[in-house]
C-alpha cells in the first residue's frame, strides 16, 4: 500500500541519487542526458502516482490528524532524534511544483538539441 511505502523519502533523495549517477558520466553528454531524463521521468511518475492517489490516502486512518502521509523513524535514539516527514494538502501542491520545476530544464535539454549545444559550447551565446 502507498501508506507503507517511504515515498516522501524517495522523492527527496532521488535527485541526489541521480546527481551521483551523473558523476562518472562527466564529459559524455549523451549518456548524461539519458540519465538525467530517466531520473526526472521517475520523479515525475512518482509524483503523478502520489497525486493520483491522494483521495485514497485521505481515507486511510492517519497516524497524525491532518496529514495524508507521515514517515517517522528513530534516527539517533540515544538523543531522542527522529526522522519525520509529513504530507498534507498544501505540501502535496509544493511537491508537484518542485517536480515540475526539475522536469522543465531536463525536458527542454533532451527535446531541443540546439539548446543543449548552445549551453555546452564555449564562448558562444545563443
Amino acid at each position: 500500500m502507498l501508506a507503507d511505502c517511504p515515498l516522501l523519502t524517495i522523492l527527496i533523495f532521488l535527485p541526489l541519487a541521480g546527481s551521483l549517477l551523473l558523476l562518472p558520466l562527466w564529459g559524455r553528454e549523451a549518456a548524461a542526458r539519458s540519465v538525467a531524463f530517466l531520473v526526472a521521468a521517475g520523479e515525475l511518475a512518482l509524483t503523478g502516482w502520489l497525486y493520483g492517489s491522494w483521495r485514497g490516502l485521505s481515507r486511510v486512518p492517519a497516524k497524525l490528524p491532518g496529514y495524508l502521509l507521515l514517515e517517522d523513524a528513530p534516527w539517533i535514539p540515544s538523543f531522542g532524534i527522529r526522522y519525520t516527514l509529513g504530507l498534507d494538502g498544501i505540501s502535496l501542491l509544493m511537491v508537484m511544483l518542485r517536480c515540475c520545476w526539475s522536469w522543465n530544464p531536463v525536458s527542454w535539454g533532451c527535446s531541443c538539441p540546439s539548446i543543449w549545444r548552445c549551453s555546452t559550447s564555449s564562448g558562444r551565446s545563443c
